[in-house]
């Protein structure tokens, strides 16, 4: 779901040329997501000693990324 939706994102907020570019970009940006997403939960779970804290940490940062994306709006760029 997450590349089929900044996928759509980026056709429809940047010219055709730029859309490579910023495929790349939010790819990238996903992947490190995902690489550093277990670094840290171990991390969490390590300092605190229980699962249930990087959970709510999750559960936190799944939110605010709701929340932001309620506020996106159109990048704007003019073709």
């Amino acid at each position: 779901a997450v590349v089929g939706s900044t996928t759509a994102f980026v056709r429809f907020n940047y010219p055709p040329q730029a859309w490579p570019t910023a495929i790349a970009a939010m790819t990238i940006s996903f992947g490190v997501g995902q690489t550093l997403g277990p670094i840290v939960v171990g991390a969490i779970t390590d300092a605190l000693g229980s699962l249930s804290y990087a959970l709510n940490v999750s559960a936190a940062l799944l939110a605010l990324g709701a929340v932001a994306a309620l506020c996106q709006r159109k990048v704007g760029l003019k073709s």
